[in-house]
C-alpha cells in the first residue's frame, strides 16, 4: 500500500488492489478510458448505462453542490472500483466527482458487467461495496464533527444570551421604568389572569359584559369597524358573539386593552397587526395540537411582542436614551412586565423563552413550557410563509418543532398549506379584515389540495 499527498497537503494512501494482468486487459479492451483534467467533472457527466467506473491513475474527491460547493474528504485513488450511484447521482441535494490531478478513469457499462466471469465480477462488487462504506464512513464522521460544531455555537449564542440578560431582574432602573408604564384595563388584565382556571375566559367573558355596558359598546364598534371589514351592520350583541365566536370576543377585549395603553402610531399599529395575526395562527395551530390550551397560547402570541411595545412607548418618552433602549431584550421587558401585573406564569414565561427555538431543537428547550413555546415559534413559521418568505422552511429546527407537536402532514410546509390554510379560510369571515386579506392574498392560497 502505498502513500502520498494530495494538492492540500493531505495524506493519501491507496486502499485499491491490483487485478492480474490479464483481468486489466480484458476489462480495459472492454471499456472506455476517461482521460480527467484537474477541476474536471466525472459524477455527473458519465455516459448514461454506466455501471462502474476504475482509477488507474489519479485521484477523485467528492464535492457537494450549493452555497459554498462544499468538498468531502471521501477521496478515490488509484485502483479503486466506484459506482456513480456512491455519490447518490439521482440525489436533490447535488454531488459529483471531479479529478484532483490529471486523471485516467475506466468507465465500464452495466451490459459489460453482466458477461464478467462470476469471480471477476465478485471482485469488482466488493470493491465497490468498499468505496460505498468508506464513503458512508466519511459522511458519519463529517455529521458528528458538524454536530459539535453546532453544539458549540449554540453554546456561544446562549451564554451570549444570559449575559446580556443578567441583571436585569435586579434593575432598580428596569422595575422603574417598568412600573410607571401605563397597565392594561382591568377587565383585560381580569381576562388573562382567569386562563390559569380551564374554561373560565368563556364564564368570564359573559360575566363582564353584564357587569359593564361600556364594553358592550366597545365590542360593537369594533366589530363594525373597518378593522373586520363586515358588509352588514350588526347592532346586537348576541348576534357578534354568535358570528364572531366567544374567542373571538375575547381576543378582542384583550388587544382592545393593550391598545388604549400603547402610542397610536403607524410603527405601533404594524406590532400589533402583526400580533393579532400570530394570536389567530397559534391558536389554530392549538386545534391540531392541544386544544385545551388553545386559548392561553393565543392569548401568548397577542402578547408576545409587548416588550417591543415597551420599548417603542420608552423611545417615545426618552428620545435621547434611543440608542440604549433598542439595546435592551424585548422578550425580558416584556416578561417582567407581565409578571408585574400578576399575569400567569405560563404567559410571561413562554415570552420571556421565544426565542430559544432560534439556538436548539425544542426537545433542548430547558423550560416547563416547552409546548407554547414551540407553537409559537410554529406561528412565526406560518406567517412567514403565508406572507410568502419561503425561507423561513430552511430552519434547521422547524421540522423538529412539527414533529414536537404532532402537527398533520409529511412536512411543515405540508401542514400549513394543506391544513392550516384550509382551517383559516374556513372562517374567513370571523376573522378581522388585515387576517383575512393575508391569508386570501398568500400565494400558497392559490394551491390547489
Amino acid at each position: 500500500m502505498k502513500s502520498r499527498t494530495d494538492g492540500a497537503g493531505e495524506t493519501i494512501r491507496s486502499r485499491g488492489e491490483r487485478l492480474p494482468e490479464r483481468d486489466l486487459i480484458a476489462l480495459y479492451n472492454m471499456g472506455q478510458v476517461l482521460k480527467l483534467k484537474p477541476g474536471e467533472n466525472l459524477v455527473p457527466g458519465y455516459e448514461k448505462g454506466t455501471g462502474v467506473f476504475f482509477v488507474m491513475r489519479g485521484l477523485l474527491r467528492v464535492y457537494r453542490e450549493g452555497e459554498g460547493h462544499c468538498s468531502e474528504k471521501t477521496m478515490f485513488d488509484n485502483f479503486d472500483w466506484l459506482s456513480p450511484r456512491v455519490v447518490g447521482a439521482d440525489s436533490p441535494i447535488g454531488y459529483r466527482i471531479a479529478a484532483e490531478e490529471p486523471s485516467q478513469i475506466l468507465a465500464l457499462a452495466e451490459s459489460t458487467l453482466k458477461t464478467l466471469d462470476p469471480p471477476l465480477l465478485n471482485h469488482i462488487l466488493r470493491k465497490v461495496n468498499e468505496s460505498y462504506v468508506r464513503r458512508l464512513r466519511g459522511i458519519e464522521g463529517e455529521v458528528a464533527h458538524a454536530a459539535g460544531v453546532n453544539g458549540f455555537l449554540s453554546g456561544v449564542l446562549l451564554g451570549a444570551r444570559a449575559r446580556h440578560r443578567a441583571g436585569y431582574q435586579s434593575s432598580e432602573l428596569i422595575s422603574s421604568l417598568l412600573r410607571n408604564l401605563p397597565r392594561l384595563p382591568a377587565y383585560s388584565l381580569q381576562l388573562v389572569r382567569m386562563l390559569e382556571n380551564d374554561g373560565a375566559p368563556h364564564r368570564e367573558v359573559t360575566r363582564l359584559l353584564k357587569e359593564d355596558p361600556s364594553l358592550v359598546s366597545e365590542i360593537l364598534k369594533t366589530v363594525n369597524s373597518p378593522y373586520y371589514g363586515l358588509q352588514k351592520k350588526v347592532s346586537d350583541l348576541n348576534y357578534a358573539v354568535l358570528y364572531l365566536g366567544f374567542n373571538q370576543i375575547y381576543q378582542l377585549l384583550v388587544s382592545s386593552g393593550l391598545r388604549k395603553i400603547m402610542p397610536d402610531t403607524d410603527e405601533f399599529q404594524e406590532l400589533h397587526r402583526h400580533s393579532v395575526v400570530l394570536s389567530h395562527l397559534a391558536h389554530e395551530i392549538c386545534q391540531f395540537h392541544d386544544r385545551r390550551k388553545a386559548a392561553v397560547i393565543g392569548t401568548i402570541g397577542l402578547l408576545h411582542d409587548i416588550g417591543k411595545s415597551v420599548t417603542l412607548l420608552l423611545r417615545m418618552q426618552n428620545p435621547k436614551w434611543a440608542f440604549f433602549i433598542d439595546m435592551l431584550d424585548t422578550a425580558r421587558m416584556g416578561a417582567m412586565l407581565l409578571k408585574e401585573w400578576s399575569i400567569p406564569p405560563m404567559v410571561y414565561e413562554c415570552i420571556d423563552s421565544q426565542d430559544l427555538p432560534e439556538f436548539m431543537p425544542p426537545h433542548l428547550m430547558d423550560t416547563p413550557h416547552r409546548d407554547g413555546v414551540a407553537v409559537l415559534h410554529a406561528a412565526h413559521a406560518a406567517c412567514a410563509m403565508i406572507e410568502g418568505r419561503l425561507e423561513i422552511l430552511r430552519h434547521p429546527f422547524l421540522e423538529d418543532t412539527r414533529e414536537l407537536l404532532q402537527l398533520p402532514g409529511e412536512s411543515f410546509r405540508d401542514f400549513v398549506e394543506g391544513h392550516l390554510l384550509r382551517e383559516l379560510n374556513g372562517k374567513l369571515h370571523t376573522l378581522p379584515q388585515h387576517l383575512r386579506d393575508l391569508v386570501t392574498g398568500s400565494p400558497l392560497s392559490t394551491w390547489d389540495h
